[in-house]
């Protein structure tokens, strides 16, 4: 592999042990290393983490983003709206979407001004997850979150907590079968 990215096999071990140690790769014994796709348990874990994490997030950022901050999310939001109406999707609709999805959430989790749920965040979050689920949507599926999208951006604390929830539960939803264990409403304390 160092050989065919004209690489030494340094920064590949180095990448190997980071892939490894953020659950993205897995060690097979004998078998070399495989991309690590979630099972139904822990997609559920995730979807319940972020549920949690996100909600909070968005909360926090409705209550203390700037005025560019929130110009910003409202920009993002706006150009997500565009490109879910793309009509048929392509891979490279898809692919934005994907950017634009990454770029609006990390820039709610910035507004939060929290280094320590940053990390949190970005340690729940399954990349793979979530892209895979843009490919599976439909275009109502697709439009739906971009939605989601302009009502947190709106500024309201609780309004964009209470829709960040609904984001993921509507996310939840599009798994087939839906593993069971995936909070259906506002999960326990």
């Amino acid at each position: 592999m160092a050989e065919m990215l004209v690489i030494s096999r340094t920064p590949l071990r180095e990448a190997i042990k980071r892939l490894l140690l953020e659950g993205l790769l897995e060690r097979t014994k004998g078998q070399g290393h495989w991309c690590a796709l979630p099972g139904e348990a822990q997609v559920c874990k995730i979807l319940d983490l972020r549920l949690r994490l996100e909600a909070y997030a968005a909360r926090r950022a409705a209550a203390r983003a700037s005025p560019q901050q929130i110009m910003e999310l409202q920009q993002s939001a706006a150009r997500m709206i565009l490109l879910a109406q793309a009509e048929p999707p392509d891979e490279k609709s898809i692919v934005q979407i994907d950017k634009g999805n990454a770029r609006f959430h990390t820039s709610v989790i910035e507004a939060s001004q929290s280094q320590r749920l940053m990390h949190l965040i970005k340690a729940a979050v399954d990349i793979s997850l979530v892209s895979r689920t843009f490919r599976s949507f439909t275009s109502e599926q697709r439009r739906r979150p971009a939605q989601h999208h302009v009502e947190i951006a709106a500024g309201s604390p609780r309004w964009a907590e209470r829709t960040r929830e609904v984001h993921i539960l509507s996310a939840a939803e599009t798994f087939d079968p839906l593993p069971p264990a995936v909070p259906r409403g506002r999960p326990t304390p």
